[in-house]
């Protein structure tokens, strides 16, 4: 068997030679000279080292020589820790130069010290004169000290010889998605500092757990992946040593999903033996699969354990069903709790402090969750989140009843997909800024006390409120609704007072007319979206008076008929959309007198056989949408007037046969989408097509579908609607939040939904597997 060559021993020898403090050592112990010469001998060794590791296969000789040069080496390296040690004792040089000529104590150890090196020295001087007699040849150790191989999806193993590197102190290999293990020997680069993944391998030649064992110098982050592959669970997981890697402070324990190759009690066994040092920050532990988490996190102890934890995030631990106690760790301030199936509770406890920190607190995916928080004795008080600034619970099947403790700093709560959650009350919370309830369809009660600061409020699918307890809400500017029944809608507006901004109404079936409250926010309504609101007959005269709105939008309300006259008063207009089976008769004609319009979308006018005059007047338009024009013919020659035209999308108009010449004259057009019109879509072939000569000068899309490409290199507006889109399509999927993560994409623009109606989610329905290079595209698009 071939002897193992001590790359990284040497590299330590010859990198403490070579500091500071052993040049004033070797100054105190007059070895100055016998250093020196150590260190250009060792020097030589390393050169041929990598000569003599291939060589001992073949040669015996070489083989005692590599024998012989590790026990030498070895000494080396401890005399040169005796040394170190002495220093410490004597509190530092000066010291140890007045206790040297003081003691006759100190000159026997003075001696014994010189002889240890003399021996080591003359050893070694041996060792090199039989270099030139085993006919080593000398070779080049690379020096390089950093290695960068971030995101490097195709690299799945790392060369044979990177114990080659015995100066590297940085491999940075986070984003090596495809990285199936580690290589042997990678645990000899003791140096090393920066090891941000470690794969565990399946196989007998590749690095095991044990390649950690003499990593102390690492880090920073440590994520260790694949744990189901370990074999041997109690020793191999112990011989990582992660209990003495003191400057880690970000760990991740990983076993991969749907993985079933190790059984529930390795894993425990797994997770006893990657007890780490007691200063990381920062713990993740994903798809772990034992009933119970180890001793050493459980019975109170993670607070002594691991008692600088800032972050803790536990997901896919499908077998555990109780969990630490984390309410006494001081300085966590985030908690993130995924898809732990068997979990109801988190314990509480009067003594000691409760979550004095935290400040973030993600439930998602806990079906069995009943309660936050099972406290010993129902007298006890309630526990109070005194620095929790975000609160996300999510898909909590079982969760009844939710009463949030006094939280005063408390500024963003998300509750969504807990179909059994009666009721919910919120205490005061004066700094709260946006509340989201979605998809609660049994909430009955809610009670929201002394939130003045609340700017953003969107209740969705919950139809069932017959008790809504409401303070005063000064400073609301956002507000959406959907699927909630009528009265909510008159009780919030009561609530408001004349700040609102936007407001969406969707899908509220007992709503004939907007509630006359929503007339005290004239000055200040920007945005107004009214959509599937099947009994919605009329609106008000007052309409006309909101002269700051600047986005309109109306979609499938059969009932209404008409729009009133005062419309024309809204000169403010920006974007107007009348979409979706309203039942209009016809366009009124005050719409050409809204000369600031940039985007216009009109849909289902099936008497329309042309496109009304007015429009001409419209010169500064940008964006115009017409679909499901059933008789529409022609366009009007006028169209070439469209100056400032953009992007011009056309629909669902199968009787339209022809373009306008005209069209030549819209120079500034990007755009031009055409779908499910079966004569133009002809005519408008790519070269071909009898129209094309029109718009050649125009990018086309015909009935292929969307065209990601044209639309994210468009204009910001696009930019914008595929990105909620895609939020929209991820918001049905467990992994929706943490799939943006990487891309530091904000979690509360991911979940804020409300201002995209249904046609601009259509957009990308046809995406049903979002890939991360799309996500990242989309990010990137989105930055620019």
């Amino acid at each position: 068997m071939a002897e193992q060559i001590p790359f990284s021993t040497i590299a330590d020898v010859l990198t403490k030679l070579g500091s500071s403090a052993f040049q004033q050592i070797g100054s105190a112990f007059g070895v100055t000279k016998e250093l020196t010469k150590l260190t250009k001998k060792l020097d030589t060794i390393k050169g041929v080292l990598v000569d003599a590791e291939k060589r001992q296969e073949e040669s015996d000789a070489v083989k005692a020589w590599v024998r012989r040069l590790k026990d030498v080496v070895y000494d080396a390296d401890d005399l040169l820790d005796d040394f170190e040690m002495l220093q410490l004792q004597r509190g530092g040089v000066a010291r140890q130069v007045s206790d040297f000529f003081s003691s006759s104590n100190q000159v026997v150890l003075r001696f014994k010290m010189s002889d240890r090196l003399k021996d080591i020295k003359e050893e070694v001087e041996e060792i090199v004169k039989e270099i030139p007699m085993l006919k080593l040849i000398q070779g080049k150790v690379v020096q390089r000290e950093t290695l960068k191989l971030i995101n490097c999806g195709h690299v799945k193993k790392f060369p044979k010889d990177m114990r080659r590197l015995i100066n590297l102190r940085h491999l940075e290999n986070q984003g090596c998605g495809s990285l199936t293990h580690m290589t042997c020997g990678i645990g000899e680069l003791s140096l090393l500092e920066s090891l941000p993944v470690f794969v565990v391998g399946t196989g007998s030649k590749v690095g095991r757990l044990s390649e950690l064992k003499r990593l102390n110098n690492l880090r920073g982050q440590l994520w260790i992946e694949k744990l189901e592959n370990v074999m041997d669970a109690k020793v191999e997981s112990r011989e990582a040593n992660l209990v003495e890697k003191q400057y880690i402070e970000s760990l991740g324990l990983e076993w991969s999903y749907g993985q079933e190759e190790q059984s529930g009690e390795d894993a425990e066994s797994v997770m006893v033996g990657l007890q780490p040092h007691r200063n990381p920050k920062e713990l993740f532990i994903i798809g772990y699969g034992g009933k119970g988490f180890p001793r050493w996190m459980m019975n109170g102890e993670l607070s002594t354990m691991l008692p600088n934890l800032t972050t803790i995030y536990l997901a896919s631990c499908l077998g555990c069903q109780t969990l630490p106690c984390i309410v006494r760790l001081r300085h966590l301030r985030s908690l993130k709790l995924h898809h732990l199936g068997k979990v109801e509770y988190m314990e509480y406890s009067s003594e000691g402090p409760f979550f004095p920190s935290l400040q973030n607190l993600y439930l998602s995916f806990m079906p069995k969750l009943k309660e936050l928080w099972r406290r010993d004795l129902a007298t006890q008080p309630p526990p109070s989140f005194p620095c929790l600034s975000l609160l996300l619970i999510n898909k909590c099947d079982d969760l009844a009843s939710l009463e949030l403790y006094p939280s005063p700093c408390i500024s963003s709560i998300e509750i969504t997909y807990c179909p059994k959650l009666t009721s919910l009350l919120l205490p005061p919370s004066p700094l709260l800024s946006q509340l989201e309830i979605r998809y609660c369809g049994d909430l009955a009660s809610l009670e929201l006390h002394s939130s003045h600061l609340l700017s953003s409020l969107y209740i969705s699918h919950c139809l069932k409120p017959t008790s809504l307890k409401l303070s005063s809400l000064p400073c609301l500017e956002s507000l959406c609704l959907n699927e909630v029944k009528e009265g909510v809608l008159r009780e919030l507006m009561s609530a408001t007072a004349s700040s609102l901004k936007s407001v969406r109404i969707q899908d509220i079936d007992d709503l004939m007319s907007l509630p006359d409250e929503l007339h005290q926010h004239v000055s200040t309504l920007q945005t107004l979206k009214i959509g599937d609101c099947s009994h919605l007959a009329t609106l008000p005269h007052w309409i006309g008076n909101l002269t700051s709105l600047t986005h309109l939008r109306i979609t499938n309300c059969p009932e209404l008929t008409s729009l009133p006259q005062e419309m024309h008063s809204l000169t403010a207009l920006h974007t107007l959309s009348i979409d979706y089976s309203c039942g209009l008769a016809s366009l009124p004609s005050w719409i050409g007198g809204l000369t600031s319009l940039t985007d216009l979308e009109i849909g289902t006018c099936p008497e329309l056989t042309s496109l009304p005059e007015e429009l001409h007047c419209l010169r500064i338009l940008k964006s115009l949408t017409i679909h499901d024009w059933s008789s529409l013919t022609t366009l009007p020659a006028w169209i070439g007037s469209l100056s400032s035209l953009e992007y011009l999308q056309i629909r669902k108009c199968p009787k339209l046969t022809s373009l306008p010449e005209e069209m030549r004259s819209l120079t500034t057009l990007y755009l031009l989408e055409i779908s499910e019109c079966p004569y133009l879509s002809k005519r408008c072939q790519r070269e071909k097509g009898e129209d094309w000569p029109k718009i050649a000068h125009v990018r086309i899309k015909v009935d292929d579908g969307f065209d990601a490409e044209s639309h994210f290199s468009w204009v910001h507006k696009q930019k914008r609607i595929v990105f909620h889109a895609i939020c929209e399509c991820l918001s049905y999927h467990d992994n929706a939040i943490m799939l943006f993560e990487p891309f530091n994409v904000p979690e509360t623009n991911v979940v804020q939904l409300w201002m995209v109606d249904e046609y601009e989610k259509g957009y990308l329905n046809c995406i049903t597997d979002l890939s991360p290079q799309f996500l990242l595209l989309v990010t990137t698009i989105l930055s620019s």
